[in-house]
């Protein structure tokens, strides 16, 4: 509304202004307006511009855009306006009216600080503008919204009227669409800042295959009506809600803020057969009457849900909850129960692929008051879904919810029983018994501390260790992860390859998901290792060892070491790659050439030294194979995607 007045404000000084109402084909005027107009991420442009003498002016074209282009177009306005009432403190509009707008996609959130909406309190409050704003005739003949803002495109008819002075306001509106199936948006309501008496009514009708409908995934996109009407002092106000579909109730309640000396209530009550909003296969779930009861009240800057209470022909939930002035929580306890009414699997109406229970506990309790600990379980059994199901789930948890210093401490274990994947594979990799464990705590102003975070099979572990920092910047992770397995060939079937053999691995570093940067340590023991490469697996029979570091820094990444050492073959590598420049060494040593040269026995050393320096690389090879020596020097370029060698060398 703020900004409203703000924009009628300058075209009526235009209209006013000695130095805009010069007859110079209106560039002059329409230059005024765009500078005025315009702001931070936000650029407007006026053409035909007209009556400036006059109490109606005209234009014929008005666009607003944004960084990505233009987002709202008006066409043919009118601005009929009393000019005298302005010089008696009052902005009388007969009539601010269009012959079209268009509201192509929503403006990017930027605003600059002038018109940007001013910080509210905890009571409602009306703008107090400079002059009393008074519109008779707020029109569109044709209003059009482009398929993002609503989800597809619309056209309608628009009329409305607003009124502010002292404080005081009413508004009206009705949109009428005139495309598609019939629908129409009525709204009014008044408000005064002296006596706080508000009254609002909202009335949303559509017909069948409309926008909310379609929006909302109602089977068959039904007729739709939502109505809401209320009166009363802001602090004792009330308002009834109903939402019917094809003529009848689906959902009827009431809401109500009430204020007292212990603070501000809000109150709120619905139920209704809501089957007919949900595909047959979900409507078990709710049954016959779904019932929402919820009472929340707001004391200065803490918020107590006093009653939560939602009950459908399968659920029980139940819970009250204080939320202190830190953030954190004083008081929760919160229980709930689903169970099938026939004492089947229970389809849960949820997105994507179709979710089953036969039945699920949630229980969490804390009180302050009583001590910092709270506690907390969920079960649930029977769960299906494509490509996961366990006959049962287990989470239970403990910690300490405390203030001076505010931190959160959580020690959950996690366990499901006969769980699948629903592929051969997984279930070979992981077992039909999983059981994990974390331990986590937050303190404020310092990183999040995660002393556990493991899981484990029937054959493998895997653990993880560290912090967690910075989480709405950089988001900074530091720690270490070990994983061990003792038979590598139950992850075969993941892999597509043969596997077999032992491996434990340990890796420890530091890096921030949203810089990129990196420095991470590692090492892998193996025995026996088969990875299904012929030329590889033979050098990896007994012990191998595998270590290394490498860094990823504003200045490059880098290779600090790579060790690999096995009864059969020894390998190391160090290197860098910075912004035009790189190096790299390396050295091979086996043991017996024949598996990577059928045909060929004999041990066998590599070298390899490489620079680069402006994306040219030197190189120098030197290699003894079979009792001969190999020395190979020259330059690559184009590499990886077109390499192109240079070659010369020696054999001895």
């Amino acid at each position: 509304m703020k900004r409203l007045a703000t924009y009628l404000l300058v075209l009526c000084v235009a209209v006013l202004h000695p130095a805009t109402a010069q007859d110079d084909g209106g560039t002059r005027l329409e230059r005024f307006l765009e500078d005025n107009l315009s702001g931070a991420g936000r650029s407007v442009t006026v053409r035909g511009f007209r009556g400036a003498l006059s109490g109606r002016a005209e234009l014929d074209t008005l666009t607003i855009a944004d960084d990505e282009g233009v987002w709202l177009s008006l066409t043919d306005a009118v601005l009929d306006w009393d000019r005298a009432a302005l010089f008696q403190g009052r902005l009388e509009v007969r009539e601010l009216s269009a012959a079209r707008l268009d509201i192509l996609r929503l403006p990017a959130s930027q605003e600059d600080d002038a018109l940007a909406p001013e910080a509210s309190g905890t009571n409602l409050s009306l703008p107090e503008l400079p002059v009393a704003l008074d519109i008779g005739a707020l029109a569109a003949e044709t209003l059009t919204l482009g398929p993002t803002v609503l989800g597809q495109p619309l056209e309608a008819r628009f009329e409305g009227a607003l009124e502010l002075e002292g404080g005081e306001g009413t508004a009206s509106l009705s949109l009428e669409r005139t495309d598609g199936p019939l629908g129409r948006i009525e709204l009014a309501g008044a408000y005064s800042n002296a006596t706080t008496l508000l009254d609002i009514g909202l009335m949303f009708d559509e017909g069948e295959g409309g926008i909310a409908a379609r929006a909302l995934n109602l089977p068959g996109a039904p007729a739709l009506r939502l109505e809401v009407a209320g009166s009363g002092p802001i602090n004792d106000f009330s308002a009834g809600l109903s939402l019917r579909t094809e003529g009848s109730d689906r959902l009827t309640g009431r809401f109500r803020t009430t204020t007292d000396d212990d603070g501000r209530a809000f109150i709120l009550a619905a139920d209704g057969d809501l089957r007919p909003l949900f595909e047959p296969a979900y409507r078990p779930f709710f049954g016959a009457e779904a019932r929402l009861d919820a009472r929340a009240r707001r004391t200065g800057e803490a918020i107590e849900l006093e009653r939560l209470a939602i009950r459908t022909a399968a659920l029980d939930l139940q819970g009250t909850a204080r939320i202190g002035a830190s953030g954190l929580p004083e008081q929760i306890a919160l229980q709930g129960r689903l169970e099938s009414p026939d004492g089947g699997p229970l389809i849960l109406p949820l997105t994507g692929a179709e979710t089953t229970l036969s039945g699920a506990t949630l229980d969490i309790t804390f009180n302050a008051a009583e001590g910092d600990q709270w506690r907390g379980r969920i079960a649930a059994d029977g769960l299906r879904r494509p490509g996961l199901s366990a006959a049962s789930v287990t989470l239970d948890g403990v910690g300490v919810i405390a203030a001076n210093p505010d931190r959160f401490t959580l020690g959950a274990d996690f366990a499901a029983r006969d769980f699948d994947f629903g592929a051969e594979a997984a279930a070979d990799a992981f077992g039909e018994r999983v059981a994990g464990r974390l331990d986590l705590a937050w303190q404020r102003d310092r990183p999040i501390t995660i002393s556990t975070l493991g899981i484990e099979g029937e054959s493998y572990q895997a653990r993880l260790e560290g912090t967690v920092s910075n989480l709405t910047t950089s988001l900074d992770v530091a720690g270490n992860a070990t994983f061990e397995s003792d038979r590598l060939d139950a992850f075969a079937g993941l892999a597509r390859r043969p596997l077999a053999g032992a491996a434990r691995a340990r890796i420890e570093g530091s890096g921030g998901v949203f810089t990129g940067l990196l420095d991470v340590t590692g090492a892998v023991t193996g025995n026996n290792l088969v990875v299904g490469e012929p030329r590889l697996d033979p050098y990896l029979g007994g012990a191998t060892e595998i270590a290394f570091a490498g860094r990823r820094n504003t200045e490059g990444a880098f290779l600090d070491r790579l060790q690999v050492n096995g009864s059969a073959a020894v390998i190391t590598a160090e290197g860098a790659l910075q912004t035009g420049a790189g190096r790299l060494q390396a050295a091979v040593r086996l043991g017996d050439i024949g598996p990577l040269y059928p045909g060929l026995s004999g041990p066998g050393d590599a070298a390899l030294g490489a620079n680069m320096e402006d994306g040219v690389w030197t190189y120098d090879l030197t290699a003894a194979l079979m009792e001969a020596d190999l020395a190979v020097g020259g330059t690559a370029t184009g590499l990886p995607r077109a390499p192109r060698l240079t070659a010369a060398g020696t054999l001895n």
